[in-house]
């Protein structure tokens, strides 16, 4: 019951942090951009995972 909570969560925080990355003028470039969605993209699948365990 717990992964069906906060995996909406974890989706509502990621797009959130992308957002506000883009509007500090971060994700401007190209590779820097990849970087945070790589970042990202590996915290939202430990998210993930530990809800699963849990």
């Amino acid at each position: 019951m717990s992964s069906i909570i906060s995996l909406p969560l974890v989706y509502f925080v990621l797009g959130s942090a992308s957002n506000a990355l883009f509007l500090f003028g971060l994700t401007n470039e190209n590779s820097r951009n990849n970087i945070f969605k790589m970042i990202f993209a590996v915290i939202g699948i430990a998210f993930y995972i530990w809800a699963v365990k849990n």
